[in-house]
């Protein structure tokens, strides 16, 4: 039987954050919400801890961080503030966790068409890789990625740069 491994997928903004819980074995998505603020974003590394790690679930954190490039506006310098601050609560408690850029989260999904939106082909590598329009499903009948929206697409991205760093997972 294989042991349970869960990854918490974050996608930092300055403000508000795209977070997913990801069960990598049974390859679906537990949970996927915005973060309203940092404070939340650090409860659920506090509770990454208390709830998996401390009982002796395989779990992580994966985090998606900046890169500069050409003239960086304030919120760039912000979320990468917020990303370390994340990485550094996973520290001190002993999560695990790791960082990727967008450019690994686009490389690792191939997501490399010129002229789309790179949020866009994210998603759409994201549901082909689990099964197609169904991956999403509807309330009566959800599939494994089933109430991911907005940010959280990004945050699986790195999510799935994290748990399957070869390719589609196979």
């Amino acid at each position: 039987m294989t042991k349970q491994q869960l990854v918490l997928g974050i996608d930092p903004g300055p403000t508000k954050s795209g977070m997913v819980l990801y069960e990598v074995t049974a390859r679906r998505v537990l949970r996927a919400w915005k973060a309203a603020d940092i404070h939340e974003v650090e409860q659920q590394v506090r509770r990454m801890y208390a709830q998996y790690i401390r009982l002796g679930i395989r779990a992580s954190v994966a985090v998606e961080q900046v890169s500069a490039g050409g003239v960086s506006a304030n919120s760039l310098f912000e979320t990468q503030l917020v990303a370390g601050r994340i990485v550094g609560w996973c520290d001190v408690l002993g999560v695990p966790a790791d960082t990727y850029y967008r450019r690994d989260v686009l490389r690792a999904l191939n997501c490399n068409a010129k002229g789309k939106s790179k949020d866009s082909q994210v998603r759409a590598a994201l549901i082909e890789i689990h099964g197609g329009s169904s991956a999403v499903g509807r309330k009566s009948a959800p599939g494994p990625l089933y109430g991911t929206s907005s940010h959280a697409w990004q945050a699986l991205g790195v999510v799935y740069t994290h748990a399957f760093p070869w390719g589609h997972g196979e």
